[in-house]
């Protein structure tokens, strides 16, 4: 059991918002740190006035900061970022991961209350995934099945990236219909899928954070990856036993 009763919010934003504003009001509570991803294409970013709306918690805008693309790894680097800044700086309770978009339905007196009583639990999405049974599985599933090399010109315009864009599929259907490459078979990986979203304790964030090769190995090069690796690395390290009837994994 964690005795710290602080709780670090993990926001990720990519432009100023009203929704962000309120969302800081929102969660201003002398229990809470606030650490903020703004994406690097982000730019004039009026941090002077988010500030300015902190009276109780801490607000911390992170150094290591990244451009992050739609379906690439650079939302795993931003999301680890934020990890790693905010356990650097303190051992947590819970780490909620947010958007700049999202609101909290409860008051940040009934949220630490809630978590107090189910402290030490793990509150994430995921469903396991060995044998596609279906379309929208098999898509998942070859998310890292075969490896991309181009995902990061997925969401730029231009003929240049459109070229590459066009390249990475070839490059996949040589691996998929020619060589049969299978990854995930290949590494033996215990592939689970979910939400990005999350409220996870101090523990398993300090587990995230020490696979971190484990991480860059899986998911490098594959997209849409960020629904995809703590997922896996948490039923991996078996915290999502099927077998359980006591899983520590409670799905929103």
């Amino acid at each position: 059991m964690n005795t710290n009763s602080r709780h670090a919010y993990l926001i990720m934003v990519h432009k100023d918002m009203y929704s962000f504003e309120k969302l800081l009001q929102l969660l201003d509570y002398e229990l809470n740190d606030i650490y903020v991803h703004v994406d690097l294409k982000c730019k004039n970013f009026n941090y002077d006035l988010y500030k300015s709306l902190i009276n109780k918690s801490k607000l911390i805008f992170i150094e290591d900061r990244y451009s992050v693309i739609w379906g690439g790894v650079s939302q795993i680097d931003a999301e680890l970022s934020l990890l790693k800044t905010a356990r650097q700086n303190e051992n947590y309770s819970y780490y909620h991961l947010m958007s700049g978009s999202d609101l909290p339905l409860e008051s940040p007196r009934k949220i630490h209350h809630f978590f107090k009583e189910n402290d030490g639990k793990i509150y994430l999405d995921i469903h396991p995934l060995d044998n596609p049974k279906n379309e929208f599985e098999r898509k998942i599933y070859r998310r890292i099945s075969v490896r991309r090399i181009f995902t990061q010109y997925r969401s730029i315009s231009g003929n240049k990236a459109k070229a590459l864009v066009l390249l990475d599929r070839l490059y996949l259907m040589w691996q998929d219909k020619i060589l049969r490459r299978d990854y995930i078979k290949q590494k033996g990986i215990k592939l689970a899928f979910g939400s990005q979203w999350f409220s996870l304790p101090n523990y398993v964030v300090d587990y995230i954070l020490e696979n971190k090769d484990k991480i860059t190995d899986y998911f490098s090069k594959g997209c849409f990856v960020d629904e995809l690796f703590i997922q896996t690395l948490l039923r991996e390290g078996g915290y999502t036993s099927e077998r359980s009837n006591q899983s520590k994994v409670y799905r929103f």
